[in-house]
């Protein structure tokens, strides 16, 4: 049996929000609840149901980047529900419920969308671990490009390849760009010029409002970058502490710093509840808590979900719990709840600032729940 090992922090996703982006995500958000293995315990597994596939094509598939073909992006599906099953102690509850047949259609859906993006104009074609020959006019013509299957080399952007032989198709290609860049400042002009007009339709709208009326735009609210956020009193949970309505699914007490941390989410039909436990480990006289939401669909952490806390825990074992919170995001994603602490008052959560970190985090659920 492969156990998993101490792994590099994961590269953000590039474009989380693309096909591209929410099919890597989705690979990410499985290998997560199956218990986090390494990409060689994955390669294990698919040998040893015979299809064998590397740990490269494996962590490729993964990173947003390149387009993996349709039999890895299967195998890694199939490979996390067979070492969640192997390696039950180590994978979150909510795995007990896969199917791999489910799973494997939804990452199939997942594939098609990035495939189809992937086909359009301007769009990389290639699936990993296939390459094509390219003729060198077609290589200057992308000189500031990378391909699907190629990471970035060592060009600085902006730089020119020289010119291909011979002199009169350089001379052609030279003209092209030319044309091309042309094109594009007078493309951006126009988006400069629209966005200006929008933005003075927009102060004539406010100016024009009657007083104490507001307009909210949709989506989640942007966050104020010059408010301070008043941190929420921790609350003391009794009896065991707070129960969340629905079905619960919690990661278990985890140790972080002076105290261990224990992200719960469960979910209605109405909307998802989440929260996170604190039990302290030694007395704290500050401490910052933090719980939010993460898409695993889209990879992206959902910033209008962060409930920010402070609790001061002058005892061992005392308990401090930050929430319940409630909110109703996008429909027919999964999600799981994250948390982290801090020493001291932070208003945001110091892990953010690497977009590719998750935190402390729940097994995932669907949201609203599929209906029987």
């Amino acid at each position: 049996m492969v156990r998993p090992r101490a792994g590099r922090t994961p590269s953000p996703i590039p474009d989380p929000d693309s096909p591209l982006g929410r099919l890597a995500g989705y690979l990410r958000g499985l290998r997560e609840q199956a218990g986090d293995p390494s990409f060689e315990a994955l390669s294990y597994e698919t040998k040893r149901t015979g299809r064998g596939y590397s740990q490269s094509s494996l962590r490729s598939a993964a990173t947003g980047k390149v387009l993996p073909t349709l039999d890895v992006a299967e195998a890694f599906v199939r490979a996390c529900v067979d070492y969640a099953q192997t390696n039950p102690e180590l994978a979150h509850s909510a795995t007990r419920d896969w199917v791999a047949k489910e799973l494997v259609g939804e990452v199939v859906r997942y594939y098609q969308n990035a495939a189809h993006h992937s086909a359009l104009p301007g769009q990389p074609a290639q699936a990993s671990g296939t390459s094509a020959p390219k003729s060198s006019t077609s290589a200057a013509a992308s000189n500031d490009a990378t391909s699907a299957d190629e990471e970035p080399g060592p060009a600085t952007p902006g730089s020119v390849s020289p010119l291909p032989e011979p002199e009169r198709s350089g001379a052609k290609a030279l003209r092209r760009r030319r044309r091309l860049a042309l094109t594009a400042i007078a493309a951006a002009l126009v988006a400069v010029t629209v966005l200006a007009a929008s933005n003075l339709v927009d102060h004539a709208d406010q100016a024009g409002a009657s007083p104490g009326s507001s307009t909210t735009p949709p989506g989640p609210e942007p966050a104020a970058e010059n408010t301070r956020r008043a941190p929420e009193p921790a609350r003391t949970p009794t009896d065991g502490g707070t129960v969340l309505a629905g079905r619960s699914q919690c990661r278990g007490a985890s140790p972080k710093g002076p105290a261990t941390i224990n992200p719960c989410i469960s979910v209605t039909g109405d909307a998802l509840h989440y929260l996170v436990r604190v039990t302290a480990q030694e007395p704290i006289s500050d401490l910052a808590i933090h719980v939010w939401l993460i898409d695993v669909t889209t990879g992206q952490r959902l910033t209008n979900t962060l409930r920010y806390c402070q609790a001061t825990l002058i005892a061992v074992d005392q308990t401090a719990e930050c929430g319940p919170a409630t909110t109703r995001p996008e429909p027919g994603h999964h999600y799981v709840a994250a948390a982290d602490i801090t020493v001291g008052h932070v208003e945001q959560p110091p892990l953010w600032k690497n977009p590719g970190a998750t935190g402390l985090s729940t097994a995932g659920v669907l949201w609203p729940p599929p209906t029987r």
